[in-house]
């Protein structure tokens, strides 16, 4: 019985672990050579004012999304944005 905790406890740790490196992985993936993302900007009344499909990191500072377009120029946007990963 406590073979069995002690691997049901290192299959845990493993599987944490496991998360961890592929969290740090897609951070330094996003860092060195940018994902592939949808930036999508709402109005206050849910429309979406604009959208921009790019290879980008997206930088997140107070209320502001920062990131740079596949045409090569910086864009700031605030208000409501939802990042996704294509």
């Amino acid at each position: 019985m406590k073979k069995l905790g002690s691997l049901g406890i290192l299959l845990v740790a493993l599987n944490l672990t496991g998360c961890s490196l592929q969290n740090n992985f897609k951070h330094l993936s996003s860092s060195l050579l940018g994902l592939n993302r949808r930036i999508t900007l709402f109005g206050a009344d849910g429309h979406v004012i604009r959208s921009w499909d790019c290879r980008c990191k997206v930088e997140m500072k107070g209320g502001d999304a920062w990131f740079v377009s596949d045409a090569g120029k910086a864009i700031a946007v605030m208000g409501t944005v939802l990042v996704e990963e294509l």
